[in-house]
């Protein structure tokens, strides 16, 4: 089929070969470009990006870092906001460099800790990765399990 699968110690590594292999050269019975990229499914498999629901709506970015920091290296903090008040939503996103960094927050954060000014808990989950997200929206729109139009459902 002209394919293989490649296995890297660490997702740096996978990006590095990706950035300087992909479209870059042609192997000799081939007329396309080499094609370098993760496997499908993988990229969410590594996601780390979490949404945080009840946000108290005074709480800033550096008081969600406070919160989430222990548990590993934040790469973006984002405080969803509205309009030209710049109000918050009460909601944000955050995304840590590893997988296990994002799961020990969930385990450990998610309906446990209350943040000053909120009456609820912090909801913690893993954001929806655009794959979910259609998913979702055929489910609404009752095409899921149709044929050409999506995973049948129990799959």
């Amino acid at each position: 089929r002209g394919c293989a699968f490649c296995t890297y110690s660490t997702r740096e590594e996978a990006d590095a070969a990706i950035q300087a292999l992909h479209n870059s050269r042609q192997l000799a019975a081939n007329l396309n470009n080499l094609q370098v990229k993760y496997a499908e499914g993988e990229t969410q498999r590594l996601e780390a990006k979490l949404f945080v629901g009840m946000v108290p709506k005074t709480a800033t970015e550096q008081d969600l870092f406070a919160v989430f920091d222990r548990f590993g290296v934040i790469e973006e903090l984002i405080i969803l906001r509205q309009g030209p008040s710049n109000a918050s939503r009460g909601c944000a996103f955050l995304k840590f460099r590893t997988r296990e960094s994002a799961e020990r927050a969930i385990a450990e954060v998610n309906g446990r800790f209350r943040m000053e000014g909120s009456l609820q808990p912090l909801v913690v989950k893993f954001a929806d990765t655009e794959r979910s997200r259609e998913r979702k929206r055929m489910t609404q729109l009752g095409l899921m399990g149709m044929p050409g139009m999506g995973v049948p459902y129990g799959v």
